[in-house]
């Protein structure tokens, strides 16, 4: 669970959300979540991908982003698809990965939105 960031310092039992400083704190286990953030646009404004939206069995993790927000180590432990992660950071250039996009209208999610033909 998430709580506003409004402090400098954690609530008591929280921590600073890791992925970005503008995420506030998670806090785990009981706490007041009368919270009115509209946490969707503040993901979407930070390229936090989602579970099941940008997140799929299909990505890439470096595509999505997940070495910018601290979810990949290279210097510990080891991970399923440990050794293509790391080949493709120090061996390839990514040609994919989210970017932030206006659009003029409506779009549903898993949309396809394109332009010029890409």
């Amino acid at each position: 669970m998430m709580a506003s960031r409004g402090t400098k310092t954690a609530p008591e039992g929280a921590f600073a959300d890791p992925r970005h400083p503008d995420l506030g704190w998670r806090h785990y286990g009981e706490a007041d979540i009368s919270d009115s953030t509209d946490w969707t646009a503040l993901r979407v404004t930070h390229a936090i991908p989602e579970t099941g939206i940008e997140l799929t069995a299909e990505s890439y993790i470096l595509e999505t982003g997940l070495e910018r927000l601290n979810g990949i180590d290279f210097r510990k432990g080891c991970y399923v698809g440990q050794e293509i992660v790391a080949r493709m950071k120090h061996k390839t250039e990514l040609k994919k990965g989210l970017a932030q996009v206006r659009i003029t209208g409506t779009a549903t999610t898993g949309e396809d939105i394109t332009s010029n033909g890409k």
